[in-house]
């Protein structure tokens, strides 16, 4: 009598104990890795905006037109990212390009906000972009776009950080409490 309870209440722990606790553990570990993944997309951003707004700096107005004014290493300087490639260009006020990398397109911005986060592609490559718009010293749009190879990066492996032991402990607590209870 007793052999035959055994496997019935272990069924009935495995059904009604140890699978809601595994899928505890999934769900909490995807949670986590989702409030993760925006916040370090909201770092990445920050930067992108860090960038625009020292790129705009530079826009200067010269007998009535725009003028961009940075020195080939400086531009190197502005521009560098040890993991990724970053894009700009900058637009005049009827949306003619002034300077930057041509075809690097703006988002459209609703009427009133001044930027924009996006996604683009860019030569080939997926970028996460910024479109801002500024009045000073004449109308100009600044665009920035970023390479994302390191955002997926960083994200993948908060994902198995977050995941992977969550799963292994889940693991290793089922086998010691199926372990325990058929002793």
């Amino acid at each position: 009598m007793q052999s035959l309870r055994l496997p019935k209440l272990l069924n009935r722990l495995l059904r009604h104990v140890l699978w809601p606790l595994l899928w505890a553990g999934v769900l909490g570990a995807i949670v986590g890795a989702s409030v993760a993944r925006h916040f370090t997309s909201e770092a990445f951003d920050r930067s992108l905006l860090d960038d625009a707004l020292m790129m705009a700096g530079h826009v200067h107005e010269r007998e009535g037109e725009l003028d961009f004014r940075l020195t080939p290493s400086e531009l190197k300087a502005v521009l560098f990212d040890q993991s990724e490639s970053l894009y700009f260009a900058i637009y005049d006020g009827n949306g003619h390009f002034v300077a930057g990398h041509a075809g690097l397109q703006a988002s459209s911005l609703k009427p009133e906000e001044n930027r924009a986060f996006g996604e683009a592609l860019y030569q080939g490559q997926r970028l996460r972009t910024l479109t801002l718009q500024r009045g000073q010293p004449m109308t100009h749009t600044v665009v920035m776009g970023q390479t994302t190879n390191s955002r997926d990066r960083i994200l993948k492996q908060v994902m198995v950080y977050a995941l992977v032991p969550q799963l292994l402990l889940r693991a290793l607590r089922s086998g010691g409490l199926r372990r325990n209870i058929e002793q």
